[in-house]
């Protein structure tokens, strides 16, 4: 069937506003697997899984199954109720994450996942600093666009009080080299670590960090560094927060990003891959942080904050990763690219 793409772009053109990137000049009809086809029916390789979030594919069997079962029978619920998906993903989540981080609950997006990890840090430390990468990205909302690096700082309004930048672990670009010209990333971390004590008023929260940082250029710390990053934080009284939207459920290997240094972070943020393609982010701490964040007037209730759809489809996206070994499946396909 013809397609008439002029009168499309004219629509688009007129009616879409645009957020920042420009659209790229093709038009998408369908996905399944790792293609999609623009309307001419030719096929296409998605890289990008979508927006980095597709890690089983477009139109996964088993997920459209879900997702045509829960759209016909609960699909979104007040914030205070809770039904049976969201009980079992938070479940699901306790049970393949490390002790103790053992509570759960569901946001839409990566970006409210992390605005609200950092918000749980602030209340249960009473502290208000935090500290991120100078390579970092962690969103658009207002607090997580404060610890973004990257991108975006350069367009009018002011950051939240508080926000510190740390040096980014850069193995190819870093001026801290050793004799035989090697990545001396442990004085990096020494000089990035007096510059934070340097500039902090006494009120440090937290550090947010990517396993594998991405939008700063695909950078992947040196084995130890993490670890090391952990204790430099626990000397100074603050939580480690893992935003794992980009890593988190197998796409490194394993099944977390943090785990690659045997750590464990204070809270976790998930998003992308844990919906595969819908939206649904989580966060997850131990039940110390949250019984303590409570305690100090935490509250987060969101329009669409555990909704049982998308939980059934993380449950379905579990469920799937466990059986299918999907971190195998991921070494393996590393090991080929490399």
């Amino acid at each position: 069937m013809a397609y008439d793409s002029a009168a499309f772009w004219s629509r688009s053109s007129r009616f879409l506003m645009k957020t920042g990137m420009d659209f790229l000049p093709i038009i998408i009809t369908r996905g399944q697997g790792t293609l999609i086809y623009d309307v001419d029916g030719k096929a296409i390789l998605d890289f990008s899984s979508g927006q980095l979030s597709g890690s089983l594919g477009h139109c996964h069997r088993q997920i459209v199954e879900v997702v045509r079962k829960w759209s016909g029978e609960l699909n979104h619920l007040n914030s205070q109720m809770v039904s049976m998906p969201v009980v079992d993903l938070a479940e699901g989540l306790a049970r393949i994450l490390p002790a103790p981080l053992e509570k759960s609950f569901f946001l839409a997006t990566g970006s409210e996942s992390v605005e609200a990890a950092i918000k749980i840090a602030k209340c249960a430390t009473g502290k208000f600093e935090n500290v991120a990468f100078s390579a970092s990205y962690h969103g658009v909302t207002q607090g997580v666009a404060s610890a973004t690096y990257s991108m975006g700082r350069k367009r009018g309004s002011p950051t939240m009080p508080g926000q510190l930048a740390f040096p980014a672990p850069h193995p190819y670009h870093s001026v801290f080299r050793k004799s035989d010209g090697s990545y001396d990333w442990e004085t990096e971390m020494r000089f990035g670590s007096a510059m934070i004590d340097q500039q902090t008023v006494g009120s440090l929260a937290a550090i947010v960090f990517e396993p594998i940082l991405s939008a700063g250029g695909i950078l992947e710390p040196p084995l130890g560094y993490i670890k090391r990053l952990s204790i430099e934080c626990k000397k100074r009284g603050m939580l480690l927060i893992a935003d794992e939207a980009q890593t988190g459920l197998d796409r490194t290997g394993d099944m977390f990003g943090f785990q690659r240094e045997e750590i464990v972070p204070d809270i976790l943020a998930l998003s992308k891959s844990l919906g595969c393609g819908l939206a649904l982010s989580s966060v997850s701490t131990t039940a110390e942080i949250a019984k303590l964040a409570m305690e100090r007037g935490f509250t987060m209730i969101m329009t669409h904050q555990n909704d049982p759809l998308p939980c059934a489809v993380g449950c379905k996206v579990l469920e799937i990763a466990l059986r299918d070994n999907i971190p195998k499946l991921a070494r393996d396909r590393g090991k080929q690219l490399r």
